[in-house]
Formats: structure tokens, sequence, C-alpha cells
């Protein structure tokens, strides 16, 4: 923008003129560098693309693009989050209504998503004769099975008591049934 530095890739070049060309539009402009301290959101996003391959997986990094910024009608880029997990479909309706074309999928989903709420932008799943589970994210999962397997005394509790005591304790997701795997693993046991 302020022509101190060359872009010499093609897309790069498209970028630089589509600003250029948006920034004719105004009388007055002005380019200043904001430190990645204060862009927590940009400086995600140039982390994620510039070191993960997006996999198929249901981990993956995802960046959703709902346009590119080199079309001619649009020019913003925005994304949903940057981790895709079982929440996001759940989270997407809740927020903005956003359901499948197929609407046995939508019909699915509405009757699903009656069982969570979203507060103070968390996932919580209405538990029957219970408090709200906060639904977790597969990073978060592994942590909280540990700390309630290995407890305070280390007691080493097995698969369906553990799946209990998550519950009591207030946490949720969708696989929780999968507690044995982890049992199973664990050396002390």
């Amino acid at each position: 923008m302020l022509r101190t530095y060359t872009a010499t890739e093609a897309r790069m070049q498209q970028y630089l003129e589509n600003v250029r060309d948006l920034v004719r539009q105004f009388q007055t402009w002005k380019v200043m560098q904001i430190s990645r301290d204060e862009n927590v959101e940009a400086d995600a996003l140039a982390n994620i693309t510039s070191a993960a391959d997006v996999a198929s997986n249901e981990n993956a990094s995802v960046i959703h693009l709902f346009h590119s910024m080199l079309d001619p009608d649009k020019n913003e880029v925005n994304f949903n989050n940057l981790t895709w997990n079982w929440r996001n479909e759940i989270v997407a309706f809740l927020q903005y209504g956003i359901v499948p074309e197929d609407k046995k999928k939508a019909h699915t989903l509405r009757k699903k998503t009656a069982r969570y709420c979203l507060k103070q932008g968390n996932l919580y799943r209405k538990m029957f004769g219970g408090p709200l589970a906060r639904c977790l994210g597969p990073s978060q999962t592994e942590y909280v099975m540990r700390e309630i397997h290995e407890g305070h005394c280390g007691n080493h509790i097995g698969g369906r008591s553990l799946v209990r005591t998550m519950i009591r304790a207030g946490y949720y997701w969708a696989k929780m049934e999968e507690t044995d795997n982890f049992v199973a693993k664990c050396d002390k046991c």
C-alpha cells in the first residue's frame, strides 16, 4: 500500500490492486501496523494458515471463508471459528440460525438443539434433573477425564463411574461413553 515493498506473487498482486481500487473511494486514508498482541484474531488466522494443512478429520483446523476478497462484489473475509468439532453445527444454529440444506438433517438439528443453550459464548447441555453441563471440545476432554479419573486421592475410577462423575461435575461431550478406552490406557489401573 505504501509502495515500500513489491508484491511478486500473482494472487498477492490481485489483492493489492483490489485494495488500491477500494482506497480510491476515500478522500483520506491511513495505513497503520497493528502488533500481533493487539490483533489476536488476525494473528490466529495467520498462524493457522501458515502452519496447518487442513485435514478431513473432525479435529482439523478450519477457516471458513464466506467469499474471497478477490470477488468484485464482496470485500470482506469472515471466519466462523478456528477449530472444528461436534459443537460447531449446534452453535451455528443457536447463534445464527444456520441449518443444513437437507430437510431431514435440518429437522434433526432443530430437535437436537432443543437440549442445548448458549451462555456467554459457551455451549451448555440441559441435563435431566440436574444443572447445565458445559460442552467440551476435543482439546478439553482429555484434561477433564485425566483430572477426574486420577482424582484428589488417586482412586482411578472405572469407565461408567467416570462418566457419571463428569456429568455431576457439570461437563458433557458427544462421545462420553468412550471413557473405557481412556481408562484402559491408564498404567496405574
